[in-house]
C-alpha cells in the first residue's frame, strides 16, 4: 500500500500477521476480516 502509516511510524498501527483482511480500493479501505486480539 502506498502511504499506508503501518508500524514504524507515528502513530503507531499495528498490522497483525496470520490474520485476513480485505482491501477496497473503491473506497481506499483496508479491513481486517478475522478476530487478532485473543479474549482470555
Amino acid at each position: 500500500f502506498y502511504g499506508f502509516d503501518s508500524c514504524h511510524t507515528h502513530p503507531m498501527l499495528v498490522t497483525p500477521l496470520g490474520v485476513r483482511g480485505t482491501i477496497d480500493f473503491d473506497n481506499h479501505t483496508f479491513k481486517l476480516e478475522d478476530r487478532w486480539v485473543k479474549a482470555k
